[in-house]
């Protein structure tokens, strides 16, 4: 089977994008994420993450803007080096912490918990993604991904858009919600997705999708 990857080359100019974020701009997500962190995580202790599909570490920033990054032992796990060399040389204190890895095929290290944002959907295997995922977590898992009442498998690759096909998925709630309670998760909440207001929006002309946010406690 052929495997398509949602990366740096997918849509070159994206990088630019990405660049200009890292450097100028504090994302709405990162903010409603941090705001989550501090509900459920009550505890004192520094505590282990995992930001699973980390790109250039927009996670990260937003922990060490707001003085967290000391609370947590953190780890970034992207597929593409250069993803992972772009934002290292904003936070080089990360060259220690951060790991190369496809989540489809490879089970990440234990973490207290596990945050996945603008990443399942993509996935050629997102099913397999999420188990590894889930298997690893040990508290809480954060989910940040296009969900819906149906399940779509869309290859996108209109090359007037993008220089290489990649998927934009979206999976029904009902699905995401058995998958957690398999893996004995619970407290199942669907957050609306602050940085598109909870709203349907236009991926490219034909294609549209909805961001939520679900959080689950492991028991």
């Amino acid at each position: 089977m052929k495997i398509f990857r949602n990366n740096s080359q997918t849509k070159q100019s994206d990088l630019l994008i990405y660049e200009n974020r890292i450097k100028n701009k504090n994302l709405k997500w990162v903010k409603q994420i941090i705001k989550i962190l501090k509900k459920n995580i009550l505890t004192k202790k520094r505590i282990s993450l995992n930001d699973l599909g980390c790109n250039l570490f927009q996670l990260y920033k937003g922990l060490k803007n707001n003085r967290l990054a000391k609370n947590f032992l953190y780890t970034g796990y992207d597929h593409d080096k250069t993803y992972i060399k772009i934002g290292l040389k904003h936070f080089p204190e990360l060259k220690k912490k951060y790991k190369i890895m496809n989540l489809e095929k490879t089970q990440p290290s234990s973490a207290d918990v596990s945050i996945i944002s603008a990443t399942l959907e993509h996935l050629n295997n997102p099913n397999k993604c999420i188990e590894n995922i889930l298997n690893s977590t040990k508290q809480l898992i954060i989910i940040r991904s296009f969900f819906g009442k149906k399940k779509i498998k869309k290859l996108f690759k209109n090359k007037k858009y993008v220089d290489r096909p990649y998927f934009i998925n979206q999976f029904k709630v009902s699905w995401i919600k058995k998958k957690l309670e398999d893996f004995n998760f619970k407290n199942i909440e669907i957050i609306k997705d602050n940085a598109t207001k909870g709203k349907v929006r236009s991926i490219y002309p034909g294609l549209k999708r909805k961001f939520s946010i679900v959080v689950a406690k492991k028991v």
